[in-house]
């Protein structure tokens, strides 16, 4: 049913059959550097054993001004389940391709003393961002990032931060530097690197 939390316990983490199907759609006018366009994901999969459903859907926008990139994207999803599930097929938020500023998969399910898997059944996050062209294949970036794992209260964390952007014939190379907007002056913030895009 509805509520922040599936029962859960870690002898079935190794142990599930799931079918899975997924739509994809990308209008981007470039792979690597886009300036115009959009994107479109959709993701189902279905536990066979134990029983359980997992949606997630992405969507995307590109536009640009002259020099200025500018790029929206939005992601829900949602775990239905009335049986016991591990945490794994729950959803996690943190660092460099969700919420930056935070650790990879920092905020996510955790296991309470009776065994259940609490937080993580329900995803909202969005993140939006502006590049700035200095060279033809080198931008700053400006990003802001928020997700919430419960709809319960809409508790959202939120990161903000810049980088580097450098597009290489493999991908873009991100260098990025966020920091965490709840303690924003206690935190001192984290360094991200990644190859490829966000979206």
């Amino acid at each position: 049913g509805r509520g922040g939390y599936i029962a859960g316990g870690k002898d079935f983490e190794n142990n599930i059959v799931k079918v899975f199907s997924s739509l994809y759609l990308d209008r981007k006018n470039d792979p690597f550097d886009p300036s115009s366009g959009y994107f479109m994901n959709f993701s189902l999969a279905r536990g066979i054993s134990p029983y359980f459903t997992r949606a997630e859907g992405k969507a995307g926008v590109v536009f640009s001004f002259s020099r200025f990139v500018f790029e929206v994207m939005g992601r829900a999803g949602r775990v239905w389940s009335d049986v016991i599930l591990p945490g794994k097929e729950c959803f996690t938020l943190g660092g460099t391709n969700s919420l930056r500023g935070y650790n990879e998969g920092e905020l996510g399910p955790y296991y309470d003393t009776l065994n259940l898997v609490h937080y993580g059944t329900e995803l909202v996050s969005a993140s939006a961002m502006l590049r700035v062209r200095i060279l033809k294949k080198l931008h700053l970036e400006f990003f802001l990032d928020a997700g919430s794992l419960t709809s319960e209260g809409m508790d959202f964390h939120t990161g903000a931060g810049c980088g580097i952007y450098f597009v290489t014939p493999v991908g873009p190379i991100r260098v990025e530097y966020g920091k965490r907007l709840r303690d924003f002056e206690k935190d001192i913030g984290k360094f991200h690197f990644a190859i490829g895009r966000l979206f």
